[in-house]
């Protein structure tokens, strides 16, 4: 495995100095787009969701432009989802208060790809639920989009059922030390959960659905550490890889690593930062011409991005 080619989908500039949690949707035509929040400091007032498109045959990114963006308070968490009927969804967060607990969850969906986009909707009306990691399409033909509840740092899944018109939760994922920001794989009709954990010194924790996300294992912590800090998993065949932190204190290194028995045991396979300074909230895309894409936080000032080889 190794990295072709690293470019930036988000560099910061005088109006938004600061910026976070990239999403990553492949289009039809084989471009990317990328959403993230950005404003002067995470949880800023002027915060926006922008968004960018890869443009494949030239192989850079657009100039990133606001479309969401609540009058005096605050986004963050995209989500991107491209639906089997073509839509572009972008899930997100508006903080009501003080911190990521007085969030709501709003969705808005483009039927242009994202040239244009429907007013948002607010999905939940009660404070605490968020958005972080990408949905997947069952076999099923359900979606299931992975949530967190900022209250009590637990993790859950909202199941549509018809194309994304109604939602609804399953049980929550508990553990002692709080896990939350679940990013899922399907691998043999098995749905399976990797979470960042609460505090400093812990590990990553996994859960197991066989039905398809309505019921789930108890959560245990596996082999791979995690300084409280968001993760990314992608299903590559029977296999899975992932995105992560390799450190239990630090947002550095950022690493990816692969298992070939449903995240029992893994081999690192790249560190693609290991310097000082915060490499954070991977967001991981398997695209059509068989690359994998990465991007991240990096250093809180850009969102960086590579287009690596198997």
């Amino acid at each position: 495995m190794k990295i072709l080619k690293e470019t930036f989908a988000f560099q910061r500039d005088e109006r938004f100095p600061f910026c976070h949690a990239s999403t990553l949707a492949e289009l039809p035509n084989g471009n990317l787009v990328c959403a993230l929040y950005a404003g002067q400091y995470e949880g800023s007032p002027d915060s926006a969701i922008l968004l960018s498109e890869f443009v494949k045959d030239q192989g850079k990114w657009t100039s990133p432009r606001v479309v969401a963006d609540t009058p005096g308070l605050p986004e963050g968490n995209p989500v991107l989802f491209l639906d089997k009927n073509g839509t572009l969804w972008l899930f997100f967060v508006t903080m009501f208060g003080k911190g990521w607990d007085t969030c709501k969850v709003k969705y808005q969906r483009s039927y242009d790809f994202g040239k244009t986009w429907q007013p948002p909707v607010t999905l939940r009306d009660e404070l605490g639920w968020m958005t972080r990691n990408k949905p997947l399409i069952l076999p099923n033909g359900d979606i299931i989009l992975p949530m967190y509840d900022e209250r009590d740092w637990t993790s859950f899944f909202l199941i549509s059922e018809d194309g994304g018109e109604t939602w609804k939760p399953t049980h929550k994922l508990v553990a002692p030390i709080g896990i939350i920001q679940p990013a899922i794989v399907l691998v043999e009709d098995e749905l399976i959960a990797f979470m960042r954990c609460g505090g400093s010194g812990g590990n990553i924790w996994k859960a197991v659905s066989k039905d398809f996300g309505r019921n789930w294992s108890h959560p245990q912590p596996i082999p791979l550490p995690n300084p409280n800090s968001g993760i990314d998993a992608i299903a590559i065949e029977d296999k899975i890889l992932l995105a992560f932190n390799n450190s239990p204190r630090w947002r550095t290194p950022l690493s990816l690593a692969i298992s070939s028995d449903k995240g029992e045991s893994w081999e690192l396979l790249l560190d693609v930062e290991d310097e000082e300074g915060e490499f954070s909230y991977p967001c991981l895309l398997i695209t059509g011409d068989g690359f994998i894409h990465l991007t991240y936080t990096y250093k809180r000032i850009a969102i960086k991005h590579c287009i690596i080889e198997i």
